[in-house]
């Protein structure tokens, strides 16, 4: 068996539960203050490819390397993910409890609170014909049942938030 070692992620081992996915060590999001989060990619992909994995860590480096200058779009564009939901859900002031009132009652001129509600887990690396893109799998508190992903191409272009496993 071929075993798979990222200079960014380290040892890649295969995903239990799905065979052509291959997942690594927790490593440290800069960007989201720092939490840990695992890549996941096809093994498939690197067996096409030998320049694959080069491709992968060169996109992850930059991702590590984002400036965090550039979150506050980030931020409004969760904030806005957010804001649809809390609109849609009807939530907000009247919640009775104090946890659920906080989380519901976050507004533009505070939106980088979103973040308090968000949990980094997984980077999926997928390849398309115009790059990698790597798609930050995220929890948030607001969407438990499918999450956002925050996607970059090659690591240094923002794209989008959108919702968790969109055909992106």
């Amino acid at each position: 068996m071929t075993t798979y070692t990222s200079q960014i992620a380290g040892k890649l081992e295969p995903v239990e539960s799905m065979e052509d996915f291959l997942t690594s060590e927790e490593i440290q999001l800069p960007l989201l203050e720092n939490q840990a989060v695992k890549v996941e990619l096809r093994k498939s992909d690197l067996e096409v490819d030998p320049q694959y994995l080069s491709q992968v860590d060169q996109a992850l480096t930059k991702l590590l390397a984002y400036p965090l200058s550039q979150k506050e779009t980030i931020t409004m564009d969760v904030f806005g993910n957010y804001d649809e939901a809390a609109a849609a859900m009807n939530y907000g002031e009247d919640e009775d409890d104090e946890a659920e009132r906080a989380l519901w009652s976050i507004d533009w001129e505070e939106a980088d609170k979103v973040w308090q509600y968000v949990y980094p887990t997984t980077i999926w690396v997928k390849q398309k014909t115009d790059g990698i893109f790597l798609l930050v799998q995220c929890e948030c508190e607001w969407d438990e049942e499918h999450g956002i992903q925050i996607v970059f191409k090659n690591g240094e272009e923002y794209i989008e938030v959108g919702l968790q496993h969109s055909n992106y």
